[in-house]
């Protein structure tokens, strides 16, 4: 049966399957078989079948389809992860979706560094197989002569599918060290310098080529404009120092011009420039302004002493000076280090992605705040109850509430959103290196930190895996990013044996 082409995909169990066999059967009532190729990644097949229950019962996700997917490459294995039947027309059909199953290492991780001098093909794919956390098989074969030197950082490295393709020599990959392409024959893999086949066919245009079509699109192209500013000293400014009124708080520099905004001696007629000059993005604290009898009749601030700047380049507020913190701080270089899990702690700004829902059965609408400290005011926007937003940060006040960041100064008190519906989850990025268990069978890794998502994949108890973010809201305590896609349930991931490494910031 080996040689003989498949009318129909046949399903089986597992892919150790004998491929050979029948396996479960026939899929009835194909009505179409689309497999497509792409460069860097595993081929990707879509089934169309008219629905029936023996259908059904054959098509169950993690499932193999043995297909005869193109000249050259018969009875090829994909791995089903995705059936979708369609109820909307009274012709039912079944979707199905698959990947190559040479796809399976690619969402595998490095646990270790791995560093080699003069690696052929094969060494080098040998010791990328036994770093692996999950131990696959694969069987190998290049006629490549060619060494390299190879040196992979695991901590930097999302997953094996980045170590397999590429040609970016910032970021070596197996087809950029040997210049060489991929091909997968199931789990027997070939990395040569062409791995297409010559057939010796000339291609002409109206026999084997029957069109040949160019596009070309400027959609999402931009060109933008820099305005560049020039102070000139103007005419007016008859004023007095009887003009000046006080105010405390501080400034952000926005300034495009040339060396930096100057700073001068008076905001009045005659003055002199001190030498000065305030870096774009800088912070100063202001004590007085002046805005009556001045220069250009602009606003101008003190900055202490015998030193004025015009308004027309700071960023803030007026008459909400308790936006901006109280001690004020410019950019300096240097190291320290910072306590892991402050983020809760009163007064402290931390990085929270993830998406909130409003949940407010109150009267009207939900404010949104310029500032989760005290003195905040409202900005005059409201959320509806059901709607959604991004969160880009989060913070606890000195009473204990937290408060999520949607964006800018725009600040949301959480005691009125929600973090508990399928796309409801914050993400944070951390690193550490832990061990995946559970008493009895496998642990399924999902494509979302969700037990709404998809599963992606099942994995072996007592396995080491790369930790690359931690998410929470999403039906459990804590999930566990594994990179390419996969989530672990964090109540199967341990970190307690020696060469493990608890998740930190």
């Amino acid at each position: 049966m080996a040689d003989t082409a498949l009318a129909n995909p046949l399903v089986y169990e597992h892919s150790t399957d004998d491929i050979t066999s029948m396996g479960q059967g026939h899929v009835p009532g194909v009505l179409s078989c689309v497999v497509q190729s792409k460069y860097d990644n595993a081929a990707q097949l879509t089934m169309i079948a008219t629905y029936s229950q023996r259908a059904m019962d054959l098509l169950q996700k993690d499932r193999i389809l043995l297909v005869d997917a193109g000249d050259g490459w018969k009875r090829q294995m994909f791995r089903i992860f995705s059936v979708v039947a369609d109820w909307a027309d009274k012709d039912r059909q079944i979707t199905v979706e698959a990947a190559h199953v040479g796809g399976d290492l690619f969402g595998n991780v490095l646990v270790n560094d791995l560093s080699l001098a003069n690696a052929s093909p094969d060494q080098l794919f040998s010791a990328f197989l036994d770093n692996l956390a999950e131990p696959v098989t694969i069987d190998f074969t290049s006629s490549i002569t060619d060494v390299a030197v190879v040196s992979w950082d695991a901590t930097k490295v999302d997953n094996a599918q980045n170590l397999l393709f590429g040609r970016d020599d910032k970021n070596p990959s197996f087809t950029s060290l040997y210049r060489a392409e991929w091909w997968f024959d199931n789990y027997n893999w070939r990395l040569d310098r062409n791995v297409g086949r010559d057939t010796g066919i000339v291609i002409k245009y109206g026999q084997h080529l029957k069109s040949l079509q160019n596009s070309d699109s400027i959609e999402n192209v931009y060109t933008a404009v820099r305005p560049i500013s020039k102070y000139t000293l103007g005419k007016t400014g008859m004023g007095n120092t009887d003009n000046y009124k006080d105010i405390s708080g501080a400034a952000l520099i926005q300034y495009a011009g040339t060396g930096g905004l100057p700073v001068y001696d008076t905001p009045f007629k005659e003055q002199t420039a001190t030498g000065k000059l305030l870096t774009n993005g800088t912070r100063f604290k202001i004590f007085k302004y002046c805005d009556t009898g001045t220069i250009n009749d602009h606003t101008w601030y003190n900055l202490g002493g015998a030193q004025w700047v015009d308004g027309g380049y700071l960023s803030f507020e007026k008459g909400q000076s308790s936006q901006f913190p109280s001690t004020v701080g410019n950019k300096a270089t240097g190291k320290g280090t910072i306590a892991y899990g402050i983020g809760d702690k009163s007064g402290v700004v931390t990085t929270y992605t993830g998406v909130i829902t409003v949940n407010y059965i109150g009267p009207g609408k939900v404010a949104i705040w310029d500032s989760p400290w005290a003195g905040n005011h409202t900005t005059g926007k409201f959320m509806a109850n059901g709607s959604a937003y991004n969160v880009y940060a989060k913070a606890t006040d000195n009473k204990g509430r937290t408060w999520y960041k949607l964006g800018g100064n725009q600040w949301v008190n959480s005691q009125y959103v929600s973090l508990d519906k399928q796309k409801d989850y914050a993400y944070e990025k951390v690193r550490g290196i832990g061990t995946a268990k559970v008493s009895k069978g496998k642990i399924a890794l999902w494509n979302r930190p969700n037990f709404n998502g998809s599963i992606v994949r099942m994995i072996a108890s007592g396995t080491r895996w790369q930790v690359y973010g931690q998410a929470s809201g999403g039906g459990s305590s804590k999930w566990y990013d594994l990179g390419g896609n996969q989530w672990i349930d964090g109540q199967y991931m341990s970190f307690d044996a020696a060469k493990d490494v608890e998740p930190n910031r």
